[in-house]
């Protein structure tokens, strides 16, 4: 915690390693790191935040608007536009890492960038979200992405979403159109235009951009559930 608010909002790449918003929840791959997550109810009334930055590379937490979230999440009716956020393990526009239980989230759209490298373990990058492993009925509907979604290393990454798992989790109306660059150190590496890699999960009437984001599958290879449009 700081009380200098210029720790907390600077720009300064050059010379801040911890630098800008400090994401709402927290969940970190660290033990020697406390988890917080977000729980509730967020509605942005059809407001837009602008110009949202992070920039935690060789961080240990999740990073977006909201780090991490946990059971009984409704967020909706909000744009982040000019998104610049860069970290390492799981990084989304929105949510990095969506844990817990029960998560709805409808009415969002994201713009700008969403940047992560990492070599290994757990990790997945995506324009709205992460990772999506929260169990119970989860829902993403009426959202889209155009973020441009870069990632090095062993990353899962998707134009949408990184990864997401639970046959229970529902993905309808929605898409993506944001470039997808991402790139293997030490293979494994799984890419998709929507959707890095799923287990389960049901996608319907929702779409990605083959042209835009430069990748010709949707999902990465070793999916498995269903994406139509």
């Amino acid at each position: 915690v700081t009380s200098n608010p210029s720790e907390i909002w600077t720009t300064n790449q050059t010379t801040a390693i911890h630098a800008g918003f400090i994401p709402i929840g927290t969940n970190s791959f660290s033990s020697s790191v406390a988890s917080t997550e977000f729980t509730g109810t967020f509605n942005g009334n059809s407001n837009a935040i602008d110009n949202l930055y992070i920039y935690r590379p060789g961080s240990t937490m999740s990073l977006g608007l909201f780090g991490a979230t946990g059971n009984a999440v409704n967020i909706k009716n909000l744009s982040l536009t000019n998104v610049n956020i860069v970290g390492t393990n799981v990084v989304g526009g929105l949510i990095g890492n969506a844990i817990g239980s029960a998560l709805t989230v409808d009415n969002i759209y994201v713009s700008g960038s969403v940047t992560g490298t990492n070599t290994g373990g757990y990790n997945a990058i995506g324009g709205l979200i992460g990772v999506i492993v929260a169990t119970g009925v989860n829902k993403v509907t009426n959202s889209y992405s155009t973020v441009t979604v870069t990632s090095s290393g062993n990353q899962t990454t998707g134009g949408f979403i990184g990864y997401a798992e639970n046959a229970n989790t529902t993905v309808q109306f929605t898409y993506s159109s944001g470039l997808v660059n991402a790139s293997s150190t030490n293979g494994g590496i799984y890419i998709g235009g929507f959707i890095g890699l799923m287990s389960g999960v049901n996608i319907k009437n929702s779409l990605w951009d083959s042209v835009t984001s430069n990748q010709l599958s949707g999902y990465g290879s070793g999916s498995s559930g269903s994406l139509s449009g």
